[in-house]
């Protein structure tokens, strides 16, 4: 319990943001607004050529329960995932940035722990879409991704309740499109939009013993990890000049996984579903200085696991 309460505490996470990549957009006579962003919606603007943006973020992952495939969930050992994802991104073209985001991972349950280096994800990001004012049209970006299978996926160890698996060992190539627009309301009010889509293609694995994906020591051959997609959007309303709210919704689904070749053990997954909210309250010190905290958490799942995670997260522009 004492633990959980940790978990809901690290849900007011920090956030030294910098809206750096819409600093261009015009505002004309009306005040600019000040918005950390939220907690996991992309904005739809690349960082501008010559400048750097550093976002290390704290996820306090808990898994506390299981969906079944009737949408029904059932109470688990509570699972812990403390992970420390660390974003990247380099403006490279004046119209491009590179994007890398490693993980660091510590998991425990029942008494077993176990840390590591999980998978890395790296994205291109095109600016398809630029307005010149606040009264223009979005901004919409092109994002190319995948993810390098630098965490441990195989040879697991039964003895530790799957702790010692932080990857997936599939390259999951994919694209996204991520949409920013931002209407003024009065005086110094404003709304900002967001919205993202992705899908992601599973790439084979070969797989020994038990994995990422089931089996046991018996198992050896190749996992064909299914497609995903989800569809995120998010709102921010600034209150006053420093004070905003924000949520972001997202919806997320995983086909099938199917496996080939031994094993004594089953190493497919069916079909997964997933619907989350991650609300959050915003302190913006200035335009490119504020803090953010929130929670994400999902409110309706099909055979996938009950979560609560709270966020801590730090952004720094060069």
């Amino acid at each position: 319990m004492k633990k959980f309460v940790a978990i809901l505490l690290c849900s007011f996470s920090l956030l030294s943001a910098g809206e750096i990549e819409t600093q261009t957009l015009q505002f004309g006579n009306y005040p600019v607004p000040w918005f950390t962003g939220p907690l996991l919606a992309p904005s739809g603007a690349v960082v501008p050529l010559g400048h750097c943006k550093l976002q290390p973020y704290l996820n306090t992952f808990v898994r506390v329960g299981e969906f079944d495939s009737h949408w029904h969930s059932s109470s688990v050992p509570n699972f812990y995932d403390l992970n420390l994802r660390i974003q990247i991104k380099f403006g490279i073209f004046p119209r491009a940035e590179f994007q890398i985001t490693p993980h660091i991972r510590f998991q425990e349950t029942r008494s077993q722990k176990s840390f590591g280096l999980g998978d890395t994800s790296f994205n291109l990001n095109l600016q398809i879409l630029a307005p010149q004012t606040v009264h223009g049209g979005p901004y919409l970006k092109l994002a190319l991704r995948a993810f390098a299978p630098t965490g441990k996926y195989q040879r697991l160890n039964p003895d530790k309740l799957r702790t010692d698996k932080r990857g997936h060992g599939s390259w999951y190539p994919g694209t996204s499109l991520i949409l920013t627009k931002i209407w003024h309301i009065s005086g110094l009010h404003y709304i900002e939009l967001r919205s993202e889509y992705t899908y992601h293609f599973g790439t084979p694995v070969c797989v020994h013993g038990e994995n990422a994906y089931g089996g046991d020591a018996t198992t050896y051959g190749t996992v064909y990890p299914g497609n995903y997609y989800f569809f995120e959007t998010a709102l921010q309303y600034n209150l006053t000049q420093n004070w905003a709210l924000a949520c972001d919704f997202r919806y997320e689904h995983h086909n099938r996984d199917r496996f080939s070749g031994t094993t004594t053990l089953s190493t497919t997954h069916h079909s997964t579903e997933d619907v989350s909210l991650a609300p959050a309250i915003e302190y913006n010190f200035r335009r490119t200085l504020g803090l953010i905290g929130g929670v994400w958490f999902n409110v309706a799942g099909r055979n996938t696991h009950q979560f609560v995670n709270g966020m801590l997260s730090f952004v720094a522009y060069f």
